[in-house]
């Protein structure tokens, strides 16, 4: 009769070698290999995204996102509104056509946006886009005062460059960080400019009732947030260089 304490090393020892063997046809399959040399915090992308490499990239996506999206809940969603203030009465035929003509504007710009990038690249892009935006927001709430062709003409570039900026945020934006943390990068980026835009769109009202109810005042203020978009294209980093910027 051996001794417990013999027994008991003789059962571990086994115990350890078939361990061993398991973990052997583990590495030989490769996923052990994979599971052992990752943390969790190197499968955790959120962290890497603010890293060193990547410590401009992402303020300078938010810094982009942004105003687009602020513009477009904040100041384009406005324009039904403004349009029926301006007419009077329920105006169904006039706001949907000034939404139709803002529309084809901006289906015309997003499908322009990827030959302007070939053309003048992505800093000088998001220059104009942000800039010229702006000018056009300033021009429809600042000086238009009735409706007709002169306010068709203006709410056409407006969705023209306020929604090429979106076509122009969804191919910088994924070139700017490498494969394995692309989605979150992207994500971070836009999913920011839309808190942003959530709390604009929310104070808007507020704003709007502080102007004495004028949309136009108040989606006159509100679209200098373009102005953001154009600074930030004066830093923005350099993506995967296969467009000069």
């Amino acid at each position: 009769h051996e001794p417990e304490h013999f027994v008991k090393a003789q059962l571990d020892r086994r115990l350890q070698v078939l361990i061993n063997k398991t973990n052997d046809k583990a590495k030989r399959s490769g996923l052990f290999g994979a599971l052992r040399g990752a943390s969790w915090l190197d499968n955790f992308t959120l962290p890497q995204i603010f890293g060193r490499d990547n410590l401009a990239k992402t303020p300078s996506g938010l810094g982009l996102s942004t105003p687009a999206i602020v513009g477009y809940w904040a100041v384009l969603a406005w324009m039904p509104a403004w349009v029926t203030q301006l007419v009077g009465g329920t105006a169904v035929q006039e706001r949907s056509v000034a939404a139709l003509v803002m529309n084809v504007g901006g289906l015309i710009g997003s499908l322009i946006g990827g030959w302007l990038i070939c053309k003048i690249g992505y800093a000088r892009s998001f220059r104009l886009a942000n800039l010229c935006a702006f000018i056009a927001c300033v021009l429809l709430f600042g000086t238009v005062k009735e409706y007709g062709a002169s306010l068709l003409s203006i709410v056409f570039f407006v969705g023209f460059f306020a929604q090429m900026l979106f076509a122009l945020l969804f191919v910088y934006i994924p070139e700017l960080y490498a494969a394995r943390i692309r989605c979150t990068g992207v994500t971070t980026s836009i999913t920011g400019g839309r808190i942003f835009a959530a709390i604009a769109a929310l104070l808007s009202g507020q704003l709007v009732a502080a102007l004495g109810g004028s949309y136009a005042h108040a989606a006159e203020l509100i679209a200098s947030v373009y102005l953001i978009g154009v600074a930030v294209s004066f830093v923005m980093p350099k993506h995967s260089g296969e467009v000069d910027v």
